[in-house]
């Protein structure tokens, strides 16, 4: 198994102490119910046997598309990140004519992890220019890393505002719960197709 490194390594809670958690938390302004939804989203896709990730994409203060990781379930797809299912949806609905193809800038998508190095390049060429995450992914994220991309991408990052939600405390411990649950049986999972 594959060994990653994580800051302070807080005890571990199960999903329905996670669920309990998350039901206590009373969503005050517009952040923190941004926040609590990616939490939901993230809880349902761990609840499902994947990596507890949930992403939103929201125009002011209306959500309009959102998406639960699901790389395992219900079936392997190693592209099915919630931010990679979010573009999808917004893309399609774009090309049906449904959204003008320039409102993409207005857009902001919201994460309950820093989206990954794969994630975050069809971001920004996706032209949404406003992305938020509640925590950090210190093993995987890419955001905190923008000084490594291509410069190419380095040039897309300056036209785009990417930034940690500010929201109350409690809903970035419980992405962190959420991101860190089980995670060592899904790295086994995604390194052996087998399991």
């Amino acid at each position: 198994m594959i060994d990653f490194l994580f800051s302070k390594k807080k005890p571990q809670l199960s999903l329905s102490d996670i669920q309990e958690r998350l039901q206590q938390q009373l969503a005050e302004d517009h952040r923190d119910q941004l926040a609590h939804r990616v939490c939901e989203l993230a809880l349902s896709a761990r609840q499902s046997g994947n990596y507890g990730v949930g992403a939103l994409i929201c125009r002011d203060h209306e959500i309009l598309f959102e998406a639960s990781n699901a790389v395992f379930e219900p079936t392997r797809n190693s592209a099915a990140h919630a931010e990679m299912l979010l573009l999808d949806l917004w893309e399609q609905a774009v090309a049906k004519g449904e959204y003008p193809p320039e409102a993409t800038a207005q857009l902001t998508l919201v994460c309950s992890l820093e989206p990954c190095p794969m994630c975050l390049s069809r971001l920004l060429m996706s032209g949404i220019r406003r992305i938020c995450y509640l925590v950090e992914d210190k093993p995987g994220g890419m955001v905190s890393r923008a000084r490594d991309l291509p410069p190419a991408f380095r040039n897309l990052m300056q036209t785009c505002d990417c930034t940690v939600l500010r929201a109350n405390p409690e809903y970035r411990n419980l992405a962190q719960q959420l991101a860190n649950h089980g995670l060592g049986e899904l790295r086994q999972r995604l390194i052996d197709p087998a399991l």
